[in-house]
């Protein structure tokens, strides 16, 4: 059930939570997914409101019923005051959702490469998996994010990662027809002939799917 204060702070109404406070109201009171007042100030990404709550309370790494965080929901939003004042307030950078989704996956998912290298300096782990087989830099591949990309990259995240489907980062690329991406992955020697579990590599799903300059391009990457 939302209370007052949940509605105040995914309205980023600082001045009446300040009232709903000082009338005791119940920071810890959870909504039906188990949210409580930090996660809607992060998902609002107000950080005046977060900033002030973690005053308050010192569960930073409170958990919702699927194991979101609060890091998690500002970096699905891209809220980077609101992640690096969480961070700051010790929340755990590489604890996962129960997906086993770092706040690192979210941050990639999203596209912000700000707080991939804030979660990086706060000792985010750059190859941890879901329960998918999914690393950030296939998340940042499936979304378009080529500056995360390159980011990701840059660090040492493993190119020639595969998920339960046998899929790289390279394949998803080809898939969405990111050609940007393809060219990236192609430069830093991503492997060109690892195909998925149904024996589909990733010239194959361009094809597939109409992506005939990305088809080119891995002709011309000599694949045997």
């Amino acid at each position: 059930m939302l209370t007052p204060l949940h509605v105040a702070c995914a309205n980023g109404h600082l001045n009446v939570v300040k009232i709903l406070l000082n009338k005791n109201a119940k920071l810890k009171k959870r909504n039906a997914k188990g949210w409580t007042a930090l996660f809607f100030s992060c998902e609002k990404g107000n950080n005046d409101l977060v900033t002030m709550i973690l005053t308050l309370t010192r569960e930073v790494n409170i958990t919702d019923k699927a194991g979101v965080t609060p890091l998690m929901v500002a970096c699905k939003g891209s809220h980077f005051d609101v992640v690096e004042t969480l961070l700051v307030s010790n929340a755990d950078a590489n604890q996962c959702d129960n997906d086993k989704s770092s706040p690192l996956e979210y941050a990639c998912t999203a596209g912000n490469v700000d707080i991939f290298n804030l979660l990086l300096g706060h000792g985010a782990v750059i190859n941890l998996t879901n329960k998918s087989g999914i690393t950030p830099l296939h998340a940042a591949c499936m979304n378009n994010h080529i500056q995360v990309v390159n980011a990701l990259i840059e660090k040492m995240a493993d190119i020639n990662s595969v998920d339960v489907l046998g899929e790289t980062p390279l394949y998803k690329a080809c898939f969405n027809g990111d050609i940007e991406t393809v060219k990236t992955l192609l430069k830093k020697d991503a492997k060109i002939n690892i195909s998925d579990t149904s024996g589909t590599p990733p010239i194959a799903i361009a094809k597939k799917n109409g992506f005939s300059s990305i088809v080119e391009l891995l002709d011309n990457a000599n694949i045997v």
